[in-house]
């Protein structure tokens, strides 16, 4: 069986069953890998030649862990094939794994403090008022709406930062909300199941903080816009106006800005790095240090597994184990 045949009809049947950036992934991934193993056909494939294959991502600056989703990947695909049908046996199935404990991360991230988490917020209040007359002229563009006409005054960002602190969503599922996903009435934010990593609803609670720089941003869009909002309409949008894409470097310049603003240091002593998903962290971190049980907080972050939860978004510092030794 040709490899490129079974990686053909996996990624046939895989865009019918993942989301599309998932897809892309898998699909470069895969297509990379088989073009450095450089073997055609299933029969000639040999776990060594992976595992070789894998070792060279590692020593080419590769953290353990992405190196083994490259080797998932492969395997994945083979499983799939062997439950098509189309082969007798994956010669990938026992393949170990690298270890992938904390001393093997090379990109790790840290919660912020209670303290820095009140100048992160004062911060990006304050950069939305400095920078809040910045003019431009967007282009007219038949049918899309966000591009219709000339716009006066930046969209303020903070409702975002807050949003993230409140929710822990991931950066598609909060800037995939839409008004629609805001109930005011309950409090609650839903991130809807095609927008989520695992393709399941979560319903987040929100405190009245939250509730209210929503409804003052949806005040704030309909002055800019001199129109009603419609409830299909992004929650959060760029500074421009536009709704958020993918996370890019014009996102990641705000988020920087802000942080020098707050005097929080974008790396720890430690070498731990702050970044957008690390406000997911954050939240998961600030839910353990109020006492909130792992349970509730695998839930509100959508983990499948609480050891993730545990091992990974609860980076509880020296002062919240004195209070709780305190507390004993």
């Amino acid at each position: 069986m040709p490899l490129d045949l079974i990686q053909r009809e996996f990624l046939d049947d895989l865009k019918f069953r993942a989301s599309a950036s998932h897809h892309r992934n898998v699909k470069w991934s895969i297509t990379k890998a088989l073009a450095a193993l450089n073997v055609e056909l299933l029969g000639d494939l040999q776990p060594i030649h992976v595992i070789r294959y894998r070792n060279q991502l590692r020593e080419g600056g590769l953290a353990n862990r992405t190196a083994n989703m490259v080797v998932d990947r492969l395997r994945t695909m083979l499983n799939w094939a062997l439950g098509c049908g189309l082969i007798d046996s994956n010669p990938l199935r026992n393949i170990r794994k690298l270890p992938c404990t904390a001393q093997h991360q090379r990109y790790r991230r840290r919660a912020l403090t209670d303290e820095e988490i009140d100048r992160f917020l004062a911060a990006a209040e304050a950069d939305d008022r400095e920078t809040a007359r910045v003019f431009w002229e967007q282009e007219a563009n038949e049918g899309e709406r966000w591009k219709r006409r000339r716009v006066g005054e930046r969209v303020p960002q903070a409702p975002m930062w807050l949003g993230f602190l409140e929710t822990g969503a991931r950066w598609s599922e909060m800037t995939n909300t839409r008004w629609t996903d805001l109930s005011v009435e309950t409090r609650t934010l839903v991130l809807r199941a095609e927008t989520t990593k695992s393709k399941k609803r979560r319903v987040i609670p929100l405190r009245e903080q939250m509730i209210t720089a929503l409804k003052e941003l949806r005040e704030h869009h309909e002055q800019i816009f001199e129109d009603k909002l419609e409830d299909s309409d992004p929650i959060f949008l760029s500074p421009e106006g536009v709704p958020w894409c993918t996370a890019t470097r014009n996102c990641m310049r705000i988020f920087d800005r802000v942080l020098v603003r707050a005097k929080v240091a974008r790396v720890d002593a430690e070498g731990r790095k702050l970044d957008i998903h690390a406000l997911r962290h954050t939240f998961g971190s600030r839910l353990a240090r109020r006492g909130v049980g792992l349970v509730q907080v695998q839930r509100l972050m959508g983990h499948s597994d609480p050891k993730l939860t545990a091992q990974v978004y609860t980076h509880l510092d020296v002062e919240d184990l004195r209070r709780a030794v305190e507390m004993a």
